[in-house]
C-alpha cells in the first residue's frame, strides 16, 4: 500500500483509546495543518490529546506527529521529539511530511512507525531508509480544511475561539487557563493584519518567505510575509484548538482579501487554492514546493500555476 485515503488510515484506530497529537510549533501554516488535522479528527470522533513533544511520556500510546515539513536538515524539532519518543510509544505516526536527510533517524524505525509523506520524493527517500517503518502517501493534511467552518459565524470571531477553549477546559476540568496571554497575541496579530490592509490595497498578495528558507530572490517592497506575521507556538508551550482556529481563521480572512496570489509559502498556496483564489507558487529553497505541487495541486486545482 502505498497511497492512502487519510480519512480512511485514521478510521483504523479505536475509537476507545486516546490518541496524543504532538503539531508542529511554528507559523501560521504550522497552525493551518493543526487546525485542519483537528477538524479530521473530531469529524472521525478520535479521542485526541494535544501533548507537548519535548516533555510528554509516550510510553504504551498511540502517538501523531504533526504533519508538515519539519524532518528536514534544516530544523530538528521533530527530529529530536520523534527520536525520543518513537521506540517506547505503541505506536508512531508521522502524518503527511516533507523528510529529507535524518538517515540514522529513519533507520532507527521500527515496525510500530507509520510514515506519511505528503510527496513523492521524500516517499522515496523515506523508504530507502527506513526499511521496517510502513512508508504511506497522502496529501497534505492542509487540503482537509474546512474554511467555512473556519471562517464561519463560529470561528470568525476571536473572543469566541477563546470563550470555545474557557469552555472546553472547565467542561473537561484540565486545570491552568493560558487564554488571557494567547489573547494578548492574537490582538496584536490582528493590529498588524488591519495596518498591512490598508497599506495593501492593489487586489495582489506578494507573499515571500523572509526568514531564512528564503530562496534568494528579490523582494519586492510590498512584500507580506502573513506566515511569519502569525508565527505563533513555541516548542516549551503546549498549542490549543482555539489557538489554531483563531491563527488560521486570520490567515484565512487576510488571504481572502485578494483576487491573485503570489507566494513561495506552500500554505499560504493551499489556503488559497482551497479558497478559489488565482495562485502563482514559486520555488522555495529545497524542492518542496514543486513537489506537493506535482503530486496534490497540479491536476486537482486548476486556478494554481507553478512558476519555479
Amino acid at each position: 500500500m502505498e497511497e492512502i485515503n487519510i480519512k480512511d488510515f485514521l478510521n483504523t484506530f479505536p475509537k476507545d483509546e486516546p490518541i496524543y497529537y504532538i503539531p508542529n510549533p511554528g507559523n501560521g501554516g504550522d497552525m493551518l495543518i493543526a487546525c485542519a488535522t483537528l477538524q479530521v479528527f473530531n469529524d472521525l470522533k478520535i479521542r485526541c490529546r494535544i501533548v507537548n513533544g519535548e516533555t510528554f511520556e509516550p510510553k504504551g500510546k498511540v502517538v501523531f506527529y504533526g504533519g508538515g515539513g519539519n524532518l528536514v536538515p534544516l530544523y530538528d524539532y521533530a527530529r529530536k521529539v520523534i527520536g525520543r519518543i518513537h521506540q517506547c510509544a505503541k505506536k508512531i505516526v508521522i502524518l503527511p511530511h516533507t523528510i529529507s536527510g535524518n538517515e540514522d533517524l529513519l533507520g532507527s524505525l521500527g515496525s510500530n512507525a507509520d510514515v506519511i509523506c505528503r510527496e513523492r520524493i521524500s516517499f522515496a527517500h523515506v523508504k530507502k531508509f527506513a526499511p521496517r517503518a510502513q512508508v504511506m502517501l497522502s496529501d497534505d493534511m492542509g487540503f482537509h480544511l474546512k474554511t467555512e467552518r473556519v471562517l464561519s459565524s463560529d470561528g470568525d470571531s476571536l473572543a469566541k475561539a477563546f470563550f470555545f477553549e474557557l469552555g472546553f477546559i472547565l467542561k473537561n476540568n484540565c486545570g491552568h487557563i493560558p487564554w488571557p496571554k494567547q489573547l494578548n497575541r492574537f490582538l496584536r496579530a490582528e493590529t498588524r493584519i488591519f495596518r498591512l490592509l490598508q497599506e495593501n490595497k492593489d487586489g495582489v498578495l506578494h507573499c515571500f518567505r523572509t526568514d531564512p528558507k528564503i530562496a534568494g530572490r528579490d523582494l519586492r517592497a510590498d512584500n507580506i510575509d502573513i506566515s511569519r506575521v502569525l508565527s505563533y507556538g513555541k516548542v516549551k508551550e503546549t498549542l490549543t484548538e482555539s489557538v489554531t482556529l483563531g491563527v488560521s481563521n486570520q490567515m484565512l480572512r487576510f488571504i481572502n482579501r485578494y483576487a491573485k496570489i503570489e507566494t513561495d509559502r506552500l500554505h499560504v498556496a493551499i489556503g488559497a487554492a482551497v479558497l478559489g483564489k488565482d495562485v502563482d507558487l514559486y520555488r522555495n529553497s529545497n524542492y518542496k514546493n514543486e513537489a506537493v505541487y506535482n503530486y496534490s495541486l497540479k491536476d486537482k486545482f486548476p486556478n494554481v500555476r507553478w512558476i519555479g
